[in-house]
């Protein structure tokens, strides 16, 4: 593949995983949950290896001479992540398991923008980049087990 589709899927990447940080950080603060200090510091992983992987995705884009996204504007109009759509509970939260669900949801979307990532970087011969998709998508189904652990799916 060109490098023009790499740098393409690979900026909406960074667009998701942009998004995704928020969505679990956010997950971490509104979490309502009868297990809450699990839930709270399980998101609190989660978003923290989130975040551990923006830069480097974010350098991987310079180093094939493109701009990475600048604005949070910029960030939220790359991303194909859905976002939150659950009812809030009284005093302004989320239910542990609507969270779940949707950040499970979040997460098997994300692991299709990494394997297209990874298969660009593949036709493109960036191996440093296909390794680091490769951990990644690893680390991701790790996550999907952790989540669904909880019940959620």
């Amino acid at each position: 593949m060109p490098t023009s589709n790499l740098t393409t899927v690979l900026t909406t990447l960074v667009c998701n995983t942009a998004n995704f940080y928020v969505q679990a950080h956010a997950a971490h603060w509104n979490v309502e949950a009868p297990n809450f200090a699990e839930l709270h510091a399980f998101f609190g992983d989660l978003y923290a290896d989130i975040h551990g992987s923006l830069d480097p995705l974010a350098e991987f884009l310079r180093t094939h001479a493109t701009e990475a996204p600048c604005s949070l504007a910029d960030l939220a109009k790359g991303s194909t992540l859905a976002k939150l759509d659950a009812p809030e509970t009284a005093t302004g939260g989320y239910r542990g398991d609507d969270l779940l669900d949707h950040l499970g949801s979040v997460n098997r979307t994300y692991m299709q923008s990494l394997k297209a990532v990874y298969e660009a970087a593949k036709g493109a011969g960036d191996i440093g980049l296909e390794n680091f998709c490769q951990d990644r998508m690893a680390k991701h189904r790790v996550w999907m087990w952790q989540m669904r652990s909880f019940g959620a799916e």
